[in-house]
């Protein structure tokens, strides 16, 4: 069969030689190459430094490390507005769960203003579970929570007389330390990111428990004399309450397994 050229001289088809294969006595099978419809990958196998051949490990992978995840810190508003200054941590333990720590401490709130003498402080943690697909960042949680709290309260009343409220045991010699007031209970919760990272955040919550403390009281007259009252109570009622502004981030690193 002929093999037809185009000539652009005479715009016309013209014959031109026929063109045969030249035979070869030994096909050069190794200079070769016939590609049919293939498709080739690569795979990474790395081999640990043994002399048995079956010591072979999964490719090299850039995957999380599992702790820390995720961290947060906040402060009350409630308290802060009281003169309370209230911090504490959130960090995410699992998937849905997290662990809460808050505190406080002070000598000083509205309560008990002017040269007025006023000592609290406690701390107050707390396991929650995030029922949303966003943990720390939006949606309803529940929790656990527990609280231990002491306090000294010191002022004068009109009269002059001074009234000191103390938690602890009714040993007028028991400053409080061994006696703390306390509660436990469950905590529901919601939290609200306020941009769109989700690292700046605000959460309210409140919590219904147990509680108990013991308190003396103690008021002290003009004349020397002094009444000195011991309560103890407990009861079921708010153990919890709180709307916290929260700042979040991530200690996560890409590192390679």
């Amino acid at each position: 069969q002929s093999i037809y050229s185009f000539s652009p001289v005479e715009h016309r088809l013209e014959p031109v030689a026929e063109v045969k294969p030249v035979p070869s006595a030994k096909p050069a099978v190794k200079d070769t190459v016939y590609i049919r419809d293939t498709v080739y990958y690569y795979k990474e196998v790395v081999y640990m430094p043994s002399e048995r051949p079956s010591a072979v490990r999964a490719p090299r992978e850039k995957k999380y490390w599992d702790t820390p995840l995720y961290m947060g810190i906040k402060t009350n508003l409630l308290a802060d507005a009281l003169m309370i200054p209230e911090f504490g941590v959130e960090f995410q333990l699992s998937g849905k769960v997290s662990l809460d720590l808050q505190g406080w401490a002070t000598n000083y709130n509205i309560l008990t203003p002017g040269d007025e003498h006023a000592s609290l402080y406690g701390f107050a943690p707390e396991i929650r579970w995030w029922l949303g697909d966003q943990p720390m960042r939006k949606g309803h949680f529940v929790g656990l929570h527990g609280m231990a709290a002491w306090y000294t309260l010191e002022w004068r009343t009109k009269d002059g007389n001074t009234v000191i409220y103390q938690n602890g045991s009714a040993d007028q010699n028991d400053s409080g330390s061994l006696n703390p007031a306390w509660s436990c209970g469950f905590t529901y919760g919601y939290s609200l990111p306020l941009d769109k990272k989700g690292r700046l955040g605000f959460e309210f919550y409140v919590g219904l428990g147990y509680y108990s403390y013991q308190q003396k009281s103690i008021e002290t007259l003009p004349n020397g004399r002094f009444n000195y009252q011991h309560q103890v109570r407990d009861g079921i009622g708010i153990t919890k309450i709180g709307a916290n502004l929260a700042y979040r981030f991530s200690l996560r690193r890409y590192k390679e397994r």
